[in-house]
Order: C-alpha cells, then structure tokens, then sequence
C-alpha cells in the first residue's frame, strides 16, 4: 500500500512512475496553501524570489516547488469506526497511515475479523506534521487528533490489533528505522527462541499543510523545484510527501 505524489492508488503505480522517471515535482498548489499571498503577518511563510530573502527573514523563502499527493482530504469514517467530527479534526497523517495499514494486511490476505486481538506490531515513521500550524475545527476529547505519537497506536486501536506500538522519529530516516525494528520483532533471537510477533506492520507518512519549516532549511532546497541527481546541476533537494 503506497500513495506518493501522482502515483496514488497501488505500488503498480508507483513502480511505473519511478520506471518512466516521473517529474514529481510541482508549484504549491492553492488547496494546500497560497504561497504567493506575500502576506507579512508575523508567523505564515511567503514566496520571495530574492535569493537570499530566508537570510533576511524567517517568514520568506525562494522556494516554492514540492511534490504533493492527492486524496489526503478523503476517508471512510465508518469503515474505521470514528465518528464524522472525529475524523474530520484528526491529522490526515493519522488517517492515511490507517488507510494504508489496513490496506497492506488486506494485501497480506487478512481479513477483518482475523485481525481483532491478532499479536501483529505496528511500527510507525512520523517525523511530524504542520496539521497543528493550520486552522482546523477542534473537538473535545481530541487532544491526540495531531499528536505523531498516536500515529502508530491509532492503527492498533481502530484495528483491534494486541502487539506492540510505538512511533518512531529519526528525521529522513524515520520509515527505515521502523522497517529495521519490525523485521527485528518478526525475527527469533537469542533470548527468544520464538518470534514475539505474528506480523509486523512498518511504514511511515509526511503530509505537507504549511511551508513554516521551508526557510529554516531552504539552503538545503534547490529553488529551481528540480533536484538532479547525479547532475552537474545539483544543488539541494525539494520536500515530498508520501506514505505507506
């Protein structure tokens, strides 16, 4: 279960766009933010074409290409068992790592009532998210609704799972580090000569919803929205988003 910008949908996909060399990468589009508002209001990033405009300002950056993923907004609430107000001030990080959870031990051949009180390990890469630096409706009793470290538990709630949870953040290296601790669980060791685990579940997920963190690491970015590797012309990275 995979969903990476314009390869939504299945690892098919994802595959073939990597097989072709898909440009992934685009201008901010306005359903995520207005990142050419030029707005001067202490706190919200805007778009400067001064090169040296996030040295002068921590609110302006030269940066304004990224490479987004479609459907974040959409869930089945019902399917997940969470009600509408629920779901709808929850982290769309959260809801997508679900989605993707579930749809990974669907793939695997489980079947709902298989799942329930099954000692399967969820193993979650969250580096964060800027759901809590956006206007969104609140709702008592929700305190958790942003928190990457509910991630991970979120999915072993909704899906009745009894094996261990725990949210993992290395930076860029956040969905490895909890592959590499998902396939140790799944593997006998010394102490055990079983596993301690039926199945591990690992992956990671990163949404964007604001660019605060762009001028902070815009030195690292490449302006030109382009990354090219292994090229004579590289100079920095774009941000992406993902998830599976």
């Amino acid at each position: 279960a995979v969903n990476v910008a314009k390869a939504s949908g299945s690892m098919d996909s994802f595959q073939s766009a990597l097989s072709v060399g898909v440009d992934f990468g685009v201008e901010v589009p306005n359903s995520r933010w207005n990142h050419f508002s030029n707005n001067t209001i202490l706190g919200w990033v805007s778009y400067n074409d001064d090169p040296d405009c996030w040295r002068t300002s921590r609110w302006q950056t030269n940066v304004r290409h990224a490479a987004f993923i479609d459907g974040h907004e959409l869930f089945d609430n019902k399917f997940f068992n969470m009600s509408p107000m629920e779901s709808k001030v929850t982290d769309p990080c959260q809801r997508m790592a679900l989605e993707h959870a579930y749809e990974a031990l669907h793939s695997a051949g489980y079947v709902r009532k298989q799942l329930m009180q099954n000692f399967i390990g969820v193993y979650q890469g969250h580096t964060g998210s800027d759901w809590d630096k956006v206007e969104h409706e609140q709702a008592g009793g929700c305190a958790g609704s942003y928190s990457p470290t509910i991630a991970s538990n979120r999915i072993n709630f909704a899906l009745g799972l009894m094996g261990p949870s725990f949210t993992i953040d290395t930076e860029g290296a956040a969905s490895l580090s909890a592959i590499f601790q998902g396939c140790n669980d799944i593997m006998p060791s010394k102490e055990f000569k079983k596993p301690l685990i039926n199945a591990a579940l690992a992956g990671g997920v990163t949404i964007m919803f604001a660019p605060y963190w762009w001028p902070i690491h815009n030195q690292y970015m490449n302006p030109v929205g382009r990354v090219f590797a292994f090229d004579a012309q590289a100079a920095g990275y774009i941000k992406g988003e993902g998830s599976g």
